[in-house]
């Protein structure tokens, strides 16, 4: 009986949407090294480029519209692609800045010009096809191939174009290297087992808003992390908390002493020292301590010891008024005879 050929075949369907046919180099190699707004740019004109529909008259301006686009981000993005010499601007007559056609460059073609013709290694990596591209750019490409590798390894699975474009996006937004998009999905494997770009957009966002940008800068930070949450139970054993962590505003508070005012733990615990005159130890006590002491500029426990608080100054005796007329009889002087304090003896019966 004779067999049956295998054969690797694709639906077809009576109905006819359209489709457009990306090279895998750009999918591969200069996609992830662009914003998302750019590969929109780019993926939209070129499927305007595919249609041949001459008919239908294509300009920057419609492309803006059509992708919800400031005018500026269009040209923008096209300025960005010429950069990478994978699209030449074809310049119109007309005396507008934006009316200008695009003519897309087979990516193929310029893969091979690059590495066969000039007889260079042939090379997977982006750079290779932009000649004009500086050493540091070209470095730049491998370290972003390299990094989605990374991530693949930590995920188990290829990253998908649009995890590609939204990380793309967050490096761009963030100012974020390849090497700390690597460990943001690090962190989040091994600490939540979370993979979703949307979640390292997270991490990334909350290392900016610290001022973090390198592995050193987190590594320091981490350490100052590490301080301040054994400082946290410090303060709370000290004030008998136990079996909980700090709220949110507790440690707002507790930053304010340690980070902003500078105090040594030494000192803070010192405050803490004084709820013993408290009915009830809190953060709100210790605060109120601190506050007075940072504004006195007390910083040491030398300076606590040697501070001497400024005396109250009691009101004088003279300006007391008494309730009563017998209050505000004067007191006999001790030399008075006795006829005349029998005198006053007597006046004082006649009051009452």
């Amino acid at each position: 009986m004779e067999g049956v050929a295998m054969a690797f075949i694709r639906q077809t369907t009576e109905v006819d949407f359209g489709s457009t046919s990306i090279e895998n180099i750009f999918i591969n190699d200069f996609m992830p090294g662009a914003q998302g707004t750019y590969v929109k740019v780019y993926l939209m004109g070129y499927k305007y480029a595919c249609d041949n529909d001459f008919g239908m008259k294509i300009s920057n301006k419609m492309l803006s519209r059509h992708l919800s686009l400031p005018i500026e981000d269009v040209l923008g993005a096209w300025d960005f692609w010429e950069s990478r010499g994978i699209i030449r601007k074809l310049p119109s007559d007309k005396n507008d800045a934006t009316d200008f056609g695009i003519e897309f460059l087979s990516l193929r073609q310029l893969y091979v010009d690059n590495n066969f013709r000039s007889n260079t290694p042939l090379k997977r990596d982006s750079s290779s096809l932009s000649p004009q591209k500086p050493q540091n750019e070209l470095q730049s490409g491998k370290e972003t191939e390299d990094m989605f590798e990374s991530i693949e390894e930590i995920v188990g699975r290829p990253v998908s174009v649009n995890e590609a474009i939204e990380i793309s996006g967050y490096m761009d937004v963030y100012s974020m290297s390849p090497s700390m998009v690597v460990e943001a999905y690090t962190t989040a494997s091994e600490k939540r087992g979370i993979h979703t770009s949307k979640y390292i957009g997270g991490i990334l966002k909350n290392w900016y808003d610290k001022g973090v940008f390198s592995m050193k800068d987190l590594e320091a930070r981490r350490e100052e992390d590490t301080l301040l949450q054994h400082q946290y139970k410090r303060i709370f054993d000290a004030l008998g908390f136990f079996g909980r962590s700090p709220s949110k505003a507790e440690k707002k508070a507790m930053d304010q002493w340690l980070v902003e005012w500078e105090f040594p733990i030494e000192m803070v615990m010192k405050a803490c020292e004084n709820t013993v005159y408290a009915t009830k130890p809190s953060i709100k006590y210790i605060h109120s301590i601190l506050a007075a002491w940072h504004k006195d500029g007390l910083k040491t426990m030398e300076s606590l010891e040697n501070h001497k608080p400024a005396k109250k100054t009691k009101p004088s005796g003279s300006n007391k008024r008494s309730g009563n007329k017998f209050h505000n009889f004067k007191q006999a002087p001790p030399d008075y005879s006795e006829d005349e304090l029998k005198k006053i003896l007597k006046e004082i019966n006649n009051l009452k």
